[in-house]
């Protein structure tokens, strides 16, 4: 009986022990603790460091400034690893201004970028040369206040502008002319100003509340508690915010007494270029 006691103890001590192995090695991973590295078929580990794959087969490219190109060869000063030369061959691809070209449209002072297939113990060729575009040389804008008009001629500050007929006149969505323009008025002007080719101007702007619409008047009372009656025409704009839709135009039948307004408009004519109906909804 002592005998069968004793060998149901041990066959449990066996099994314990067994479980516990199974345990350690099918068990959750251990936080920190390193993956074997997996290894490709050829021995190439998984875990390795530099560039992937995918860039084993791009060439390589070098920038710099062309110091001498005939039919056969370029050389260029790049800015790390000084002179280079490159052979150029039939497949060479060239690229000048984002056009196809041919190497004889590449010019001694070009900046260009090659793309070459590097040779032992020989200059490598180039598989492709691209001279890039130039960046556009963007004119800023003339900003100021209008100090004299004589004609075709305005002067902002000290500096000269001169208008034609093909300069465009505008104040929001108001489209102009030049008759619209008066000294004192703050412009923008686009384009060379010996030949402007918009003006941006801002006239006299009011913000208050209609107090009386007629067919010929809008009457504003403003923030300043002045009165305004200004006179809308064919031009005039008439924008509703907010309005539901891509389209905000309106019309005179869209100003009601009572709503906020800011207006655009010649002081001395009482001329209503644009109207904001401020609707609140």
């Amino acid at each position: 009986m002592k005998t069968t006691r004793l060998l149901a103890i041990g066959m449990a001590l066996i099994t314990a022990s067994a479980m516990s192995f199974a345990a350690r090695q099918i068990g959750p991973k251990v936080v920190g603790a390193k993956a074997p590295a997996v290894r490709q078929q050829g021995g190439v580990d998984f875990e390795w460091w530099g560039p992937g794959p995918g860039r084993l087969n791009q060439k390589p490219v070098a920038h710099g400034q062309v110091t001498s190109v005939d039919a056969g060869k370029l050389e260029i000063q790049t800015p790390k690893n000084g002179l280079m030369q490159f052979i150029i061959n039939a497949q060479t691809k060239v690229m000048v201004n984002g056009k196809p070209a041919s190497i004889a449209d590449v010019k001694k002072d070009d900046k260009v970028l090659v793309r070459f297939q590097p040779v032992d113990g020989g200059s490598p060729i180039a598989l492709g040369v691209a001279v890039p575009k130039a960046p556009a040389v963007r004119k800023a804008g003339i900003r100021g206040k209008i100090t004299s008009i004589v004609g075709s001629v305005i002067m902002i500050g000290e500096q000269r502008v001169t208008v034609n007929s093909d300069t465009k006149f505008r104040s929001g969505r108001y489209i102009g002319t030049l008759a619209d323009l008066r000294v004192g008025y703050q412009v923008v002007v686009g384009g060379d100003p010996a030949a402007a080719k918009v003006i941006e101007f801002q006239p006299m702007i009011a913000k208050g509340a209609v107090t009386e619409v007629t067919v010929d008047t809008i009457t504003i009372k403003t923030i300043r508690q002045d009165i305004l009656q200004l006179k809308p025409s064919a031009a005039t704009i008439f924008m509703v915010r907010p309005r539901v839709g891509d389209n905000h135009l309106g019309t005179i039948a869209d100003v009601k007494v009572g709503l906020p307004v800011n207006a655009g408009f010649h002081a001395d004519n009482s001329a209503l270029l644009w109207i904001d109906i401020l609707t609140g909804i």
